[in-house]
């Protein structure tokens, strides 16, 4: 197919990229930013880990006018007050489901649909992001993590507090969600014995650092809230799907660079 470019300079695309810090966009940001600079100008406004979802609507309202008309990737956490200050978006991409559809063709092959992820979730749209699918791509990463581990965990403490915050569990209940995750870790290969359930970790403190200090556990839980600093000897699994993708990262070599080089494919696909 012949470029209607041909000949002539072709216009620089322009995205404003929105999203609050976390340990998936830590490491793919910059790599995705990078690898799409020569055909992307990015405008980047990024929320740190601490700031709230007040703080981003508050940001999102006095900047709307200069969002009207124009395209935006953003990720899940500031989508949501986006819809309802910028009411006439050229485009709308949902960072997160990006990366999930990344993660999920990274370990399950190129024969995953890619497609149909312009405009804002509705969470119902797709297989992409479906509990069977999630499923799926969970207990590979899971049996990779096992595969590549010298022990197996002694117990793993699942995190019931923020599990309802991303797809494909946003409409489900966080005892429902506890209880599923830990069917798909039996699936995996652990022992129904071994699986705990907690509501939430302690606060950043004497008592987080005590429960982290053991080598012989796994935290399974959603990132918000649940990502402990400094660095814990025991292994802490985030969700959604790509930031499990990436906290096993040592588990899964160039994870990263993976994930990074798919979400541009996926962001900016190659011209036929």
């Amino acid at each position: 197919m012949t470029s209607p470019y041909e000949g002539v300079e072709k216009p620089r695309r322009k995205i404003h990229l929105i999203y609050r810090d976390n340990s998936l966009f830590k490491y793919t940001i910059p790599a995705l930013v990078n690898g799409l600079s020569d055909d992307v100008d990015f405008e980047a406004h990024t929320f740190t880990a601490e700031q709230t979802e007040a703080d981003i609507s508050a940001w999102l309202r006095e900047h709307a006018s200069e969002l009207e008309g124009q395209e935006i990737l953003a990720d899940d956490t500031t989508l949501y007050p986006l819809r309802n200050v910028v009411q006439t978006p050229l485009k709308v991409t949902n960072l997160d489901k990006i990366a999930d559809k990344a993660s999920i063709q990274a370990l399950l092959g190129n024969d995953w649909s890619i497609k149909g992820i312009e405009g804002l979730p509705t969470h119902t749209e797709g297989k992409d992001n479906d509990i069977e699918t999630t499923k799926t791509a969970f207990v590979k990463i899971i049996k990779k993590v096992l595969e590549g581990s010298e022990s197996l965990p002694e117990t793993v403490l699942v995190v019931k507090k923020n599990l309802s915050d991303h797809i494909p569990f946003k409409e489900m209940r966080e005892e429902e969600i506890a209880d599923t995750l830990k069917a798909w870790l039996v699936e995996a290969g652990l022992s129904a014995d071994i699986i705990k359930f907690k509501d939430e970790l302690p606060n950043r403190g004497a008592e987080l650092d005590k429960l982290t200090d053991n080598k012989n556990l796994w935290i399974l839980g959603d990132r918000h809230g649940n990502q402990i600093y400094p660095k814990p000897k025991s292994k802490v699994l985030l969700l959604p799907l790509a930031s499990l993708f990436l906290s096993v990262k040592k588990d899964i070599k160039q994870a990263p660079e993976i994930m990074a080089s798919l979400m541009r494919q996926i962001l900016v696909p190659k011209e036929e």
